[in-house]
């Protein structure tokens, strides 16, 4: 049998590419483990590149559970969830930069910080993990979609839609 640098090479990524993007391979540290920050935060920091079949299959995912975390949060949210949604999103509707990335960049930010508060006060501990994860694998790919000034209208319009039926407490609208 001959040695391939080549084909060794095809292999390790084929590996890496199936099992360290495992959507579902979570770390689930025991009660008792206390979650604190990495003591060297970028050591174990890799780069990986999604077909588009693969991000338009995670962004489907992402869209159903977001939804689910959408609808968890509209059964127990209060006046002061509503609020904070309010101002984020004013946040965002302010966001003015001539550079189109800083302008991504901030409304991207702003996105991201009001999907988290409602998926991680959803009340599934499983759901906000592979939210967080799927946010994860994304962000630099809704980066550059969010680059265009269109698709921040868009985004900033959804957002609109969202926080009024989260207002209402009307789970199916925010859905």
């Amino acid at each position: 049998e001959l040695y391939s640098p080549r084909c060794s090479c095809t292999s390790r990524t084929a590996r890496s590419w199936t099992s360290g993007e495992n959507l579902f391979d979570l770390f689930m540290a025991p009660s008792s483990q206390k979650s604190e920050p990495p003591q060297n935060p970028g050591r174990f920091t890799s780069v990986t590149r999604l077909s588009t079949d693969e991000l338009v299959e995670i962004y489907q995912v992402r869209a159903a559970l977001l939804g689910l975390s959408m609808a968890m949060f509209c059964a127990t949210c209060d006046d002061r969830d509503v609020q904070w949604l309010k101002a984020r999103l004013k946040d965002m509707t302010g966001i003015k930069h001539a550079e189109q990335h800083q302008a991504a960049s901030k409304h991207a930010e702003v996105s991201a910080q009001m999907a988290r508060y409602i998926f991680s006060r959803s009340g599934n501990e499983l759901l906000v993990q592979l939210l967080s994860k799927m946010s994860m694998q994304i962000a630099r790919y809704t980066l550059v979609g969010l680059s265009a000034p269109q698709r921040r209208t868009e985004s900033t319009a959804t957002w609109l839609k969202v926080v009024t039926a989260i207002a209402a407490r009307d789970a199916q609208g925010a859905d």
